[in-house]
């Protein structure tokens, strides 16, 4: 009986969760269409969180799978974690000069609030995407024939990987797109050999269902993520060279191809964290506590520099 009662105040919860995230998408809209702020300025995050906080209500209320509702833990952790994941490709940036933000807040406080609240939804509405494709079946039926060995593609992978990650940083304006495929090419083979879900996990068995779910997710997001920029006043832009000149929205046609292998990254990147959440747990509290604190220095440092770094090099204009 509690179970039920439980049950009925989370769907009323996501019932809830659903409305206003509905009103909220719509109240932006308008806005925008009216150029009210902060509608105008801020309409990607009026867009973008009510989509991922609806597809998490709309999911619970479904039947399917809902980290917001059933692992809550699990998805405020991917919040700071979805920022970090996102300032190492901005740090790669500095180099690339792939991307340009404009219009953003002069006010320094409001705009690294936009930044974290921007960047933490990556991993989020990457996430609850492919979790939308996984309910409705999509790629259920996918096979391949099986990699029994796929152990030997670990030192290929590692190699190409490592690839990926420099040779962007050492030849920029010809390398640029392999950085997208840099973590994933790098960490699967760690989260095979460790019995994490990965990709080489479903291929080893001849079921590509995850592979294709997080390249399918990563394309819709970067559509989502492309439309809902193109209209706000606060938005980025791309400078890529060879691709620039025929566009949807303001990204390249060509460039929405990065989306997909950018999604494979991210997840893998997420599920290599959580991973180490799970070693980390075979520790004492005290260690755990010093590996947090570690952790917690480490990632407020890095995103602090990371952000100082944006505000000189990759924010084109300032809005007062």
């Amino acid at each position: 009986m509690g179970h039920m009662r439980g049950m009925s105040r989370q769907r009323s919860v996501a019932g809830f969760v659903l409305a206003a995230a509905i009103v909220t998408f719509g109240l932006g809209s308008v806005g925008l269409s009216l150029r009210l702020e902060p509608f105008a300025t801020w309409y990607y995050l009026f867009a973008w969180w009510p989509y991922i906080l609806g597809a998490e209500a709309a999911l619970c209320l479904m039947g399917g799978y809902s980290t917001l509702f059933e692992e809550p833990r699990r998805f405020l952790v991917m919040l700071p974690l979805s920022v970090v994941v996102w300032l190492v490709f901005e740090l790669y940036n500095f180099r690339l000069e792939n991307w340009q933000y404009l219009n953003l807040p002069a006010n320094a406080w409001l705009r690294w609030a936009g930044y974290a609240l921007s960047f933490a939804s990556v991993l989020p509405g990457l996430s609850v995407t492919r979790r939308l494709l996984e309910f409705w079946g999509v790629f259920d039926r996918a096979a391949c024939a099986p990699w029994p060995k796929v152990r030997r593609f670990y030192g290929w992978s590692t190699q190409v990987g490592l690839a990926c990650l420099v040779l962007p940083a050492l030849f920029p304006r010809y390398c640029f797109p392999l950085v997208w495929a840099g973590p994933v090419l790098l960490l699967e083979p760690v989260l095979h050999a460790r019995g994490a879900r990965s990709f080489l996990g479903g291929l080893a068995l001849g079921r590509p269902r995850l592979l294709w779910q997080t390249l399918l997710a990563g394309g819709v997001c970067g559509l989502l993520w492309e439309c809902w920029n193109y209209w706000a006043r606060a938005k980025w832009v791309y400078s890529v060279p060879f691709v620039g000149e025929f566009k949807l929205f303001e990204m390249p046609v060509l460039g929405f191809l990065g989306f997909p292998v950018f999604a494979l990254s991210c997840f893998a990147m997420a599920e290599a964290y959580f991973l180490f959440l799970a070693h980390l747990r075979r520790f004492s509290a005290a260690k755990q506590r010093l590996a947090w604190f570690m952790l917690g220095v480490a990632g407020a440092s890095f995103g602090t520099a990371v952000l100082l770094g944006m505000d000189l090099w990759t924010v084109a204009s300032f809005t007062r």
